[in-house]
């Protein structure tokens, strides 16, 4: 799931599978310390999100709604995870060798 943050960084091509894996999973958590989830701003966006389909239920039908909702919940789900991504590919870029030195000190 996490080598899909960092589709398109060629550096990565240089490297066998296993340390590949190793660095991604590296770079995953390194990444997620210095970018931590922030649930009150995901929250919020979820309300947002998701106020349109309340109204819309309550002035049309639960149809609308559940369509709304699911429209809105995709659409957040897109663009949080194509923001995540793109942060995770460039501190991949910018931490590759150190990164790299880590996993190979391993063996």
């Amino acid at each position: 799931m996490t080598v899909l943050y960092f589709l398109g960084c060629p550096e990565l091509d240089t490297l066998n599978t296993d340390e590949r894996s190793q660095v991604v999973e590296q770079a995953y958590k390194e990444f997620r310390a210095v970018h931590p989830v922030k649930w009150a701003i995901r929250w919020l966006l979820i309300v947002l999100a998701l106020l349109p389909s309340v109204i819309l239920g309550v002035l049309i039908g639960t149809e609308a709604a559940l369509a709304s909702a699911v429209i809105a919940m995709v659409l957040l789900h897109i663009v949080i995870a194509e923001k995540e991504s793109t942060l995770a590919r460039h501190y991949l870029h910018q931490h590759f060798s150190e990164l790299c030195a880590k996993v190979l000190l391993k063996y």
